[in-house]
């Protein structure tokens, strides 16, 4: 069931979608990416994952809170939100504001560099909202989500 923010003046604009995990590695955790499942048994276009191989084209969102496997929670399709998690693989970056933020492949989390683990790059799946230096590890971004 989608959920629609009313319009109003003083909040922005949220939409959010409701998934099952059905991810193998347990709970999906608050504030990181969700996608879709697309190959299996449990495609129904309510189960859900993290980011992998098959799934990126599917970007369901950023969990809106924790969701043990097999239970039910939403993921924000759309609109700002303060807290978004970006993962940094090996070296350190600068996410600036207005980068477009996309996918990691097979990491928990979204980046804005060019390397050769993003899958595809031409996609924003977010955009930064605030500008930090990532060092090894994963931080959380203020962000725009853009996966409607």
């Amino acid at each position: 069931t989608m959920q629609i923010q009313e319009l109003n003046r003083s909040d922005a604009e949220k939409v959010f979608v409701s998934f099952r995990n059905v991810d193998g590695g347990g709970s999906i955790t608050a504030n990181d990416p969700v996608c879709f499942a697309v190959d299996g048994n449990s495609v129904d276009g309510n189960a859900a994952t993290y980011p992998g191989a098959v799934s990126f084209k599917s970007w369901a969102g950023i969990a809106d809170v924790t969701v043990a496997i097999n239970d039910y929670g939403r993921a924000q399709a759309w609109g700002y939100r303060d807290s978004i998690k970006v993962s940094n693989e090996t070296t350190s970056i600068t996410i600036t504001a207005g980068d477009a933020l996309t996918l990691v492949s097979g990491s928990v989390g979204l980046t804005s560099t060019g390397g050769v683990t993003l899958a595809y790059t031409n996609l924003p799946y977010a955009i930064a909202a605030e500008t930090l230096t990532l060092s090894q590890g994963q931080v959380y971004i203020k962000g725009l989500i853009r996966a409607l």
